[in-house]
């Protein structure tokens, strides 16, 4: 069954990383969204360890909109055609431009936007973490 609800609120993921490792984090609401991505706020647990995070859920609004792009109830989402879409272009460039924000960043911090903290890949699509700048702070 599928959702027209753009968003995930209030939804716990569990996302696979480059480097083989696993991250489980909570999606608490949504910030923002643009044409590419749906921007959370989120936080990540880990023992002893809580981080806040903006999390970026690539997310081509143009497909979502035509029907080529659907939200299952799981919050999965699931490409209807992937033959006739350009997703997998659009998600190539959504990571491709974390990857040049972090090298931007590497060169003048004071000028870039915040690096991201990983990029994961779960529920049919990729999600790269960033640091909200408020800091951290260990669970008491």
């Amino acid at each position: 069954m599928t959702d027209r609800r753009e968003e995930l609120n209030n939804t716990e993921l569990c996302l696979s990383c480059s480097d083989g490792g696993k991250k489980n984090l909570k999606i608490l609401d949504a910030l923002g969204k643009g044409g590419s991505c749906i921007a959370y706020r989120a936080i990540v647990a880990e023992p002893g360890f809580l981080r806040k995070l903006v999390i970026k859920e690539f997310f081509p609004k143009s497909l979502f909109e035509i029907g080529k792009l659907v939200r299952r109830e799981n919050g999965s989402l699931e490409r209807t055609d992937p033959s006739t879409d350009n997703f997998d272009i659009l998600k190539e460039n959504f990571v491709r431009g974390a990857a040049e924000s972090a090298r931007f960043y590497e060169e003048d911090p004071d000028k870039a936007l915040s690096p991201y903290v990983f990029i994961g890949e779960g529920n049919g699509t990729v999600y790269i973490a960033v640091d909200m700048g408020d800091g951290c702070g260990h669970c008491g």
